[in-house]
């Protein structure tokens, strides 16, 4: 789901709104998957430099025993996260790193990722009733076309049509506020 990431990252508003449509259902999993993934890098890169700069002084130092280092990493590893989520670096959450400009661009990304998924679930939420559980069930994979035509009793290609255009109403919902016009 790497390429969802890749995707969304070049794609203009029309598109990015077509991405989180059809990737409705897993969204925010990407999202959430590639920010373990950016915080997995960022530890591992931390560690192989502070493990490098402990081999450059050519002896070990031993450190305090005063020192949790179990509850240091924790602690370090949800600042880590929030950072991440909140785009906020200060306060040195990326020091030690080599790679930080990719880290936050990375991570701004997949902000306006979230951003973006969370707009087009409140557009989804203005829909009327019935059109908004008949989109919601499409999009999150749950049924089929026919088995929401059953359900409401109409033709497939009728519920089809419907649910093409309640996908054109959401869409053209979401790019007056991608594109900023109101």
């Amino acid at each position: 789901m790497a390429n969802l990431v890749k995707k969304y990252a070049v794609a203009d508003a029309s598109r990015r709104v077509d991405l989180i449509y059809k990737y409705y259902s897993v969204f925010l999993k990407v999202v959430d998957g590639r920010i373990e993934g950016l915080l997995y890098l960022i530890e591992n890169e931390k560690e192989s430099n502070r493990r490098g700069e402990d081999d450059d002084l050519g002896v070990r130092i031993q450190k305090s025993m005063l020192s949790n280092p179990t509850a240091d990493k924790s602690v370090s590893h949800v600042t880590i996260r929030e950072a991440l989520k909140t785009c906020d670096f200060s306060g040195g959450v990326l020091d030690g790193t080599d790679r930080e400009e990719e880290f936050k661009k990375e991570a701004f990304l997949l902000k306006v990722m979230r951003h973006d998924y969370d707009l087009f679930k409140r557009q989804v939420e203005c829909l009327d009733d019935e059109d908004r559980s008949i989109f919601v069930s499409y999009i999150n994979k749950k049924k089929s076309t026919g088995e929401i035509a059953a359900e409401i009793g109409s033709g497939v290609d009728t519920t089809r049509n419907r649910i093409y255009k309640i996908k054109l109403e959401v869409k053209e919902n979401m790019l007056e506020y991608l594109e900023g016009r109101l």
